[in-house]
């Protein structure tokens, strides 16, 4: 589906608000350690946390410990590893645990002998789940593709290879986007609030899903196939969206 229309006005006083980082509130860059989030950005989110009672979550690829460094001094409620580890609004961190160690090595050892040779390639070891960028070699795509998706019809069904934007991943596939914000929505703050989730890329289609099922907003950032109910261009439209809403609450 190609969805086309502007989302309505937020509302942050009734919203469980859910905001992809990579694409969504900040541009890519060549690689991730290279990704800025503006102290403007930052201030905004601060501000719409607060309007929203803290009913707002990042939901992300990225590691928790990534999310604090990029948003600093922020400190907020996260599902990192696309759902993998999640921190609630109270603190409380959960993690899941692989439990197909030699599969994980596997992929590992793959991953760093298909980098070998080709510096523009990078592999991030999230620790229950690995990554291969290759945004500095985009005519790499196709071999990369194929090379990954052979990988993982050779692993055990616990993994589960994501295609993203310039980026294979290979992480268990029991846990999402979309099982990170169920799992939020069954608590305090968001409990009972309208969903909201904002993302760019295919590894966000389990969260838009999620949002669809409870009658949410789901907004796809850039072009593409999505089950997204709504479109922004580009990270400062999301940014311009937020505030808004923050204004609609007066906050």
């Amino acid at each position: 589906m190609e969805s086309s229309s502007r989302p309505p006005r937020l509302d942050p006083r009734n919203s469980a608000i859910f905001l992809d980082c990579d694409g969504t509130l900040a541009p890519f860059a060549k690689t991730p350690d290279a990704v800025v989030i503006p102290p403007a950005v930052r201030e905004l989110l601060a501000h719409l946390e607060r309007a929203a009672d803290g009913a707002l979550a990042i939901i992300t690829g990225r590691s928790l410990e990534s999310i604090d460094n990029l948003f600093e001094p922020l400190r907020l409620p996260a599902a990192g590893l696309h759902g993998m580890h999640r921190r609630t609004n109270l603190g409380a961190e959960s993690l899941y645990q692989v439990r197909d160690l030699a599969g994980l090595e596997r992929i590992a050892t793959a991953l760093n002998e298909l980098a070998k040779g080709d510096p523009r390639l990078l592999v991030e070891n999230k620790g229950q789940s690995y990554s291969l960028h290759y945004r500095r070699a985009p005519e790499r795509g196709a071999d990369i593709n194929a090379f990954a998706k052979q990988l993982v019809n050779e692993l055990s069904n616990e993994f589960k290879l994501l295609l993203g934007n310039h980026v294979v991943e290979f992480m268990p596939g029991q846990v999402n986007k979309g099982s990170a914000i169920d799992a939020f929505m069954s608590e305090s703050p968001y409990q009972g609030r309208r969903p909201v989730f904002v993302g760019d890329d295919v590894t966000d289609e389990n969260g838009f899903d999620a949002v669809n099922r409870r009658g949410g907003w789901s907004i796809k950032v850039g072009g593409g196939e999505s089950c997204a109910n709504y479109r922004l261009s580009e990270p400062g439209a999301v940014h311009n969206w937020l505030r808004d809403g923050l204004e609609t609450s007066g906050g």
